[in-house]
Parts: C-alpha cells; structure tokens; sequence
C-alpha cells in the first residue's frame, strides 16, 4: 500500500476521458508509514498553494 497524490486540472488538454469522467493525473506516492503520510500531506498543502 502507498500513499498517492492525485490532482486533475481543467487547463490540461485531456482533462476528461471520453466518459465524462476528470482525468486523474498521479502526483507523488509516498510508503505506507507515518512519515510517508506526512510527507503525501505537505506535497498535497504545497500542490493546492502553488497554483
């Protein structure tokens, strides 16, 4: 198990498949431990505040 950061953005080309469904695009994966946690946490604060 990891952790996984996930975003979709509607300035991308294919933000949507061809169902409707957003495109989810994989940021980061972190181990499945505390620190993996943690750090999938502050690289997800970081993603939101940096537009």
């Amino acid at each position: 198990m990891k952790f996984v950061v996930r975003y979709w953005s509607s300035q991308l080309p294919d933000y949507r498949k061809p169902d409707g469904e957003p495109h989810w695009l994989d940021y980061s994966l972190h181990p499945a431990t505390k620190l993996g946690l943690h750090n999938a946490l502050l690289t997800l604060q970081d993603r939101l505040q940096i537009p």
